[in-house]
């Protein structure tokens, strides 16, 4: 979409979709099959893994890693420096860094 914002050092492997009104921070790498839906917002030097799927009106912090299948369902905020672990799905906003777990997800440390 031409709505769609990428930041300079941004790596995006195949497969990804990006829709309208989305944007994306400085050095973020998009893993394969990476699905952000409208309005999202996600910050500097992430890390989103393979098959990672963001609803919409989501704002993820700057440096933060969702590991390999993390659902974030709609209108959430993730804080800067949070950690998925492979298949969390994040039902709440995310105020503390830490690493999250689980379905839904909840934080471990």
């Amino acid at each position: 979409d031409p709505s769609v914002q990428i930041s300079s050092g941004c790596f995006l492997l195949p497969g990804c979709t990006l829709d309208a009104g989305v944007s994306i921070g400085e050095n973020t790498l998009l893993n394969t099959s990476v699905s952000i839906a409208h309005d999202t917002t996600v910050g500097n030097n992430c890390f989103l893994g393979p098959g990672v799927n963001l609803t919409g009106f989501i704002s993820v912090g700057s440096n933060c890693f969702l590991g390999a299948g993390t659902t974030v369902v709609d209108k959430i905020k993730i804080n800067d420096q949070v950690q998925t672990g492979a298949g969390a799905v994040v039902t709440k906003s995310i105020t503390e860094s830490g690493l999250y777990v689980g379905v839904p997800a909840k934080i471990i440390r």
